[in-house]
Order: C-alpha cells, then structure tokens, then sequence
C-alpha cells in the first residue's frame, strides 16, 4: 500500500510540475525576450530553457502555486539578468571544456591545455553535427569558435522525445527548444585543432597560448597549399576565412 502511495504523490507532482512548466515557460520568453531586445548584437544569454537552472528562477517556480503563477510574478528576476547571464555563462563554459576533454580522449589524442584560457585559443573551435550533415560533399564543415558556439542555435533543438524527461517533454511542446547541447550536436572540433595549431605555427605565434584576438590583431594572410596550384593560382585567406571554412579534406594550411 505504501509503495501504491508513494507513487501514486510522485505521479502528483511530476503532472503539478509540468503544468507549471507549461505556464511559466511562455512568460520566461516573453521577459527573456524584452531583456534582449537592449542587449547588443553580441550580447550572450541563455535560452528560456536553461533559466529553468537558475536558483532565481527555481525560488519562483518552487513558492509559487499553480494557480497564482503569473508575469508579475518574475518580474524582479530582471534585475538579476546580469548574475543569471553569469552562472550560466561559467556552466557552459564547463561543459566545453568537458567536450574538449571527452573528444580528445575518443580521439586517443595527447591534448595538454590550460582550462583558464583554451576556450579563448585560436585553435578552439567546436563542430556542429546537424549542420554537417547538411553538407553536401563540396561544402566546408563548420569551425565554430567561442563565445559564438555557446549562441548556436542548434545547441537548443530538443532531443527525440523518446529521450526527454518530463521536464523536457513541456520544453519541446511549448517552445521547441531544449537544453544546451541536449542533442550532443556540439563537441570539439580535433581536425580543425590540428589544421589551426599548424596554422598559427606559420605565423611565428605559440599555438598553446595564442589568443582568437591576439591572432586577429596580428591579421595574418595565409595560403592554403591544398587548394593553391600553379592553374588556377595560390589561394589566400585572412583568419576568419580559415576558421569559418575548413573543408573536411583540407591537411596543411
């Protein structure tokens, strides 16, 4: 009997828990929304998905009963944007610098790196799997570097359904949106790693400590020695041109 009422409360409260979800979700974006309508064009924030994280946002949704729930309700959250924006940044951040440590260790690859500073490495980018396998063969792969990998938007699509929890499931109805990296679309990009870490050798640069922004002062022009030839040409590129377009074939830079 006892087991019959124990599950009989945990069905309770998974069913008062995703309709709170469910109505407090479209509020979140409405706010989320008015927030970053004043933030620059750069600006980084999470989506209404990963606010659900946040102790702000969870104080909320645990004190608040189903039916007092309303905007009023968050909108003091505002004022706390800029810690919010911060915790989530340094759990992103984390889940990177797991991603490099994962892939490597795949890759049976001998990565050493500094923590404090490899997301910022000119050599740092990040692969986007659903974007790749809309490539054609003739197409580049994706080279995304940070911060913009932590705004791609493909690190939101929601997992099958099949896959999502309750929470994930009120996610993916309401807004069609999932967690960061729910998918596992993002990870860390070692072809791109070895391309570039050659790359910024030929600029006289140290590829363990060289930043994205200390290669772009320096604003080198390099030649890719896979597609130059003595037809159609040497072919040059600034930095950007060679993190943004890596072909899956390219080699040496």
């Amino acid at each position: 009997m006892k087991g019959l009422l124990d599950k009989s409360k945990t069905d309770r409260l998974r069913r008062e828990r995703s309709a709170l979800l469910a109505k407090s979700l479209p509020i979140l974006s409405k706010i989320l929304k008015e927030y970053s309508v004043n933030c620059p064009l750069d600006a980084l924030y999470p989506n209404v998905c990963e606010l659900v994280f946040d102790p702000h946002i969870k104080t909320v949704l645990d004190a608040t009963p189903l039916g007092e729930l309303c905007a009023a309700k968050f909108q003091h959250i505002i004022s706390f944007f800029p810690e919010i924006i911060s915790r989530w940044k340094e759990r992103i951040d984390a889940k990177l610098i797991q991603l490099i440590t994962d892939r490597c260790r795949r890759s049976g690859l001998e990565y050493t790196f500094d923590p404090e500073n490899v997301l910022q490495l000119a050599t740092t980018t990040f692969s986007c799997a659903y974007c790749n396998s809309r490539c054609d063969g003739n197409s580049f792969e994706q080279a995304i570097s940070y911060p913009r990998v932590t705004m791609h938007s493909c690190a939101y699509k929601p997992k099958s359904r099949k896959d999502e929890d309750a929470d994930e499931i009120i996610m993916h109805d309401t807004l069609r949106q999932g967690y960061w990296n729910a998918r596992g679309d993002i990870t860390f990009n070692v072809d791109s790693l070895k391309i570039l870490t050659e790359a910024v050798k030929v600029c006289g640069l140290d590829p363990k400590s060289t930043t994205i922004a200390e290669i772009e002062a320096v604003s080198p022009i390099l030649e890719c020695n896979v597609c130059s030839d003595g037809y159609t040409g040497r072919v040059l590129m600034e930095w950007l041109t060679v993190v943004r377009l890596i072909l899956l074939s390219y080699s040496s830079v």
